[in-house]
């Protein structure tokens, strides 16, 4: 029996190993994605003001 749980056991970590592997490569593109759109409402916002200053409505 010491046998078997010794193999669940390892299987159990290796599983959870992999997760975390998963897990930081899941957070590493969310926190890519975040950057992109972040970056994309600033270039946005930024075209926005240009514009309303460039069609005489600014000040």
């Amino acid at each position: 029996m010491p046998v078997a749980v010794a193999a669940v056991t390892a299987a159990v970590i290796t599983y959870l190993r992999r997760q975390a592997v998963r897990l930081r490569e899941t957070e590493r593109r969310a926190g890519m994605l975040d950057e992109r759109h972040r970056l994309s409402r600033e270039i946005h916002e930024g075209l926005g003001a240009s514009t309303v200053g460039a069609a005489g409505g600014g000040p």
